[in-house]
């Protein structure tokens, strides 16, 4: 999902939050709870699965982006500056997407 573009990301961010909120409000709305406690819970359920989503995708756009090295698949992770395979132009446009600009 990393190389989609900016809109799209946001707007899948958006539907997924939506279709999460509006569960919770379902569920939500059964239990005997106050109007303004289930709104606020609602809120804050589609807020904290819009922030997951873009989490997530942060994360793997870096896993993405950092190969192993070698055979060694337990060495963990190395970072993207120090691969050779890639060009100097493709590491600059892959940290401006993983930043967000």
């Amino acid at each position: 999902m990393a190389s989609l573009p900016w809109r799209q990301r946001q707007f899948i961010r958006v539907v997924i939050s939506v279709v999460n909120g509006g569960l919770s409000l379902v569920v939500l709305l059964i239990a005997p709870l106050g109007l303004a406690a289930v709104i606020t819970l609602t809120l804050l359920i589609s807020l904290s699965t819009y922030l997951c989503c873009a989490v997530g995708e942060r994360l793997s756009l870096w896993l993405e982006l950092t190969p192993l090295q070698g055979d060694d698949a337990g060495a963990g992770p190395v970072l993207a500056a120090t691969t050779v395979d890639r060009a100097p132009t493709e590491l600059r446009a892959a940290r401006r997407r993983l930043r967000g600009s």
